[in-house]
């Protein structure tokens, strides 16, 4: 950054960070939190700002302070941390929010239009069959998938 562009930087950057960090949530929730609060509704805000200001900044800061990237942050606490905490990570977001939100939406949205009687435990059973999964993959003509894997064609 050049000195005489500092201001015009930071308001780039300070764009940039709100914009990453604010969602619709950031909008509804603060108010959902003050009708519930009632009379108290200043540690609820005080809640909102430690949550949604307070924390991004210190994450930024720490991450900004120790190196480039996240794991030059957890690299402190053990080489393999890292390594470990980013697969919890992505098995606990998978499976515990992605995959059960898309099936079910898959079941409301698609199935129940159709076939009003299925419960959504056959939606999510059919959805994660290997066999299924299989005839995806089998069925494009373009692909070349299942002559490169064979432990899918036994499958």
């Amino acid at each position: 950054m050049k000195k005489n562009h500092i201001t015009r930087d930071s308001i780039i950057v300070g764009l940039a960070l709100f914009s990453t960090m604010f969602g619709a949530g950031n909008l509804i929730f603060p108010t959902q939190i003050g009708l519930a609060d009632g009379t108290q509704w200043g540690w609820g805000a005080l809640g909102i700002v430690l949550t949604g200001v307070i924390l991004p900044v210190l994450a930024f800061w720490g991450v900004n302070n120790v190196g480039t990237d996240v794991k030059c942050l957890m690299g402190h606490v053990h080489p393999k941390f890292y390594d470990f905490f980013y697969l919890f990570g992505c098995i606990l977001v998978g499976m515990g929010s992605t995959l059960p939100r898309n099936g079910a939406t898959t079941h409301e949205m698609g199935v129940l239009a159709i076939f009003p009687n299925v419960p959504s435990w056959v939606t999510m059973s059919t959805a994660c069959s290997p066999s299924v999964s299989r005839t995806a993959i089998s069925s494009s003509p373009s692909s070349r998938v299942m002559q490169r894997m064979p432990a899918l064609r036994a499958v």
